[in-house]
């Protein structure tokens, strides 16, 4: 189980760094905290800088981690001791994740080129001294699935056996000589030897996506997970021994589970949510399939990591819009809240024959860092420290949390974002991608831009997202999809009405679904916008479903609807159309910028061109800027710092003109 999940903790151990912190707005007035924050230009927030845990080197000796100190995302080594960082990587393009090995000093790293997801897996010294690419197939996707517990072998898919007549179709499709439908994605699995070739071990039937997620401890099993839509996939059990393949969650409806095998290799732990509101977390008996439940609380489990002695896990659970972390004893199930912190860890990780994990925290006023913490002394270290551009901590705000009734008397929960001063003030309302996501209390050096510029930025969680339940979450699917576009308007309503905002001063932002979000909005309720700033965003259900990734469609379709093509309609294409904002773009009234990278693999950077060409038809307002190295989303620095100014600039011209 990937350890890269997110999520929030208590509010316990650093409760003197809080008392100081307090201590310190107090003794400074928030006027003039906010005319400190108000010094500092965008490029100094954007150059804030945080470090995201991956794992210890198999001796312990070393914490492994992501930093994008340098411009984009490499891979950092610091000793579990403190003392100096170590750049390990010095890829041009982003590294996407790192995993050490079990028993060397070797560390498996993912990278794409341009953001196109692509992602090609290295294996790496893990001084940095030595790189060898694993994979070499640069327009093929490779998804790790872990190292076996000997460190000899590593498992991986690969869509590399139907790419390459996908991408045949789609060149034959530009030249208007397709044929038929384009080809099914399948995504197979394989085993590679450290130091020889990779083996295929199970190839999936036309369409299927398979995905593996952990070696048994002996290495004779291998766990695969089939994907069958967004929130919805299977269990099985691959034994080389015998050749065969098991399915284990047999279910009806969208079920999610995710499993990890127990230390002797006899059991799994399982989180799912098949018939039940919340997911729990189970223990699976591979022998005869008892299931055993470890927790069942009312609220989401959404993690668990185990140590590598079989003794503990850590498990976490979103909670009341923040996350607890439990350590639990396998044998008695017993346990504690761990008072890692303030904030969203990440990466949860046991240190071999000591009591210690590490993590990354990230707070809502500290960006990610790295820490140790021992759960027999209860003491914690920082390993990493943050780079904050010289800009004082105290002046970086907290959001609150707070509850609205939308239209239909649902409870919506958002966070907000308040700048100094008495309201109303020039707002930003901002729709978080997925649309299974959740927006969080975690740091954005934006988001304490815009605020120590005077914005409120406000977050609605709408109907659609993860955290608050199963039936919370399917509430947006398919026909029910305006319902969260109405959730966002609600959100605007409360904040008017609670003079946190005015009508003549609101926009809509969002990135991915959030940037669909954004188009939905500015044409069902044209009179409540003031701007619209939509980042790789979707235009268009069916063109988007058309030209996304193959590997995306199917899991997409389970979400949005079937669009099927022009010869053979899904059944839910003319309903796809009438919803999507390109039909109706006539109908926006504000001026709209448009963000794309050109790699985009999930939402084609066709969705941009398309709303940009349609409003300059009508001769409305907007403006486009188009990226050639990226792809879903802006995340090199020099791009950064060239599109985020004409962000400021256009929200700026917008929302903070004087009013009449």
């Amino acid at each position: 189980m990937r350890k890269s999940v997110l999520f929030i903790l208590g509010l316990l151990t650093f409760g003197a760094c809080a008392a100081n912190d307090a201590a310190r707005m107090k003794a400074r007035p928030v006027d003039a905290v906010a005319r400190v924050a108000g010094e500092f230009d965008l490029e100094r927030y954007l150059n804030i800088r945080g470090h995201v845990f991956e794992g210890f080197s198999h001796d312990g000796k070393y914490a492994f981690y992501l930093s994008g100190v340098t411009g984009t995302m490499q891979l950092w080594r610091v000793s579990t001791d403190g003392g100096w960082p170590e750049q390990i990587t010095y890829f041009s393009d982003r590294v996407q994740f790192a995993s050490p090995s079990p028993t060397d000093d070797w560390v498996i790293v993912g990278r794409d080129i341009g953001g196109n997801e692509n992602s090609q897996l290295f294996l790496v010294k893990n001084d940095g001294s030595v790189i060898k690419d694993l994979t070499k197939a640069p327009t093929v996707k490779h998804d790790f699935g872990g190292w076996s517990r000997d460190g000899r072998k590593i498992a991986y898919s690969s869509n590399a056996r139907t790419q390459k007549s996908v991408l045949e179709w789609r060149a034959a499709k530009q030249e208007g000589k397709a044929a038929g439908d384009e080809p099914p994605t399948s995504t197979d699995v394989y085993v590679m030897e450290i130091g020889g070739d990779a083996k295929r071990v199970h190839e999936a039937p036309a369409g299927e996506l398979f995905n593996p997620s952990g070696f048994s401890p002996d290495g004779k099993m291998l766990l695969l997970s089939r994907a069958n839509g967004s929130v919805d996939n299977d269990l099985y059990i691959l034994n080389f021994s015998v050749n065969t393949i098991k399915h284990i969650t047999p279910h009806k409806g969208a079920v999610s589970y995710s499993a990890d095998f127990s230390f002797d290799g006899k059991s799994l732990w399982m989180i799912h949510n098949d018939n039940r509101e919340y997911p729990g977390l189970f223990r699976y008996d591979l022998a005869n399939g008892k299931i055993t439940t470890v927790r069942s609380p009312d609220a989401e489990v959404e993690s668990v990591a185990a140590s590598r002695d079989g003794k503990w896990l850590a498990v976490g659970t979103i909670k009341d819009g923040g996350r607890d972390v439990e350590l639990i004893d396998t044998n008695s199930y017993k346990g504690k809240i761990l008072p890692l912190g303030v904030g969203i860890p990440g990466g949860v990780d046991f240190m071999d024959g000591t009591s210690k994990i590490a993590y990354s925290m990230n707070g809502p006023r500290d960006p990610s860092d790295v820490y140790i913490y021992d759960y027999n002394s209860g003491e914690s270290r920082r390993l990493t420290n943050a780079f904050l551009a010289g800009i004082p901590r105290e002046t970086f705000v907290e959001p609150e949390a707070v509850h609205y009734a939308s239209f239909d008397g649902m409870q919506i929960e958002a966070l907000l974002w308040r700048p100094a001063g008495k309201g109303p003030h020039p707002t930003i309302v901002e729709f978080h991608g997925g649309p299974e996501g959740q927006h969080r209390p975690q740091f954005s050096s934006l988001t304490q831009y815009y605020i120590s510029r005077g914005y409120a930025v406000f977050q609605p969680n709408v109907r659609g997202s993860t955290g608050y339940g199963r039936k919370f979450g399917h509430a947006d699917d398919i026909r029910n999809r305006e319902k969260s576009v109405r959730d966002g308007a609600a959100g605007v309503e409360w904040l008017i009405s609670n003079g946190i905002a005015d009508r003549k001063r609101v926009a809509a932002y969002g990135g991915s679904y959030g940037g669909y979000m954004v188009l939905a909005s500015l044409t069902l309720f044209p009179d409540l916008w003031a701007a619209g700033v939509d980042i790789v965003g979707i235009a268009n259900f069916v063109s988007f479903l058309e030209n996304t990734s193959g590997y995306r469609r199917r899991l997409r379709e389970s979400e949005y609807g079937a669009a099927g093509s022009e010869k053979q309609p899904g059944a839910d294409r003319e309903f796809l159309t009438n919803i999507s904002p390109i039909h109706r773009v006539a109908e926006i009234k504000c001026p709209l910028l448009v963000i794309h990278g050109e790699q985009d693999p999930r939402v084609p950077v066709g969705e941009a061109r398309q709303i940009e060409a349609a409003l300059k038809k009508l001769d409305r307002p907007v403006q486009a800027f188009y990226y050639p190295d990226e792809g879903h989303g802006i995340a090199k620095l020099k791009n950064r710092l060239d599109c985020y100014p004409k962000m400021i600039e256009f929200l700026d011209k917008v929302l903070r003109r004087p009013q009449s």
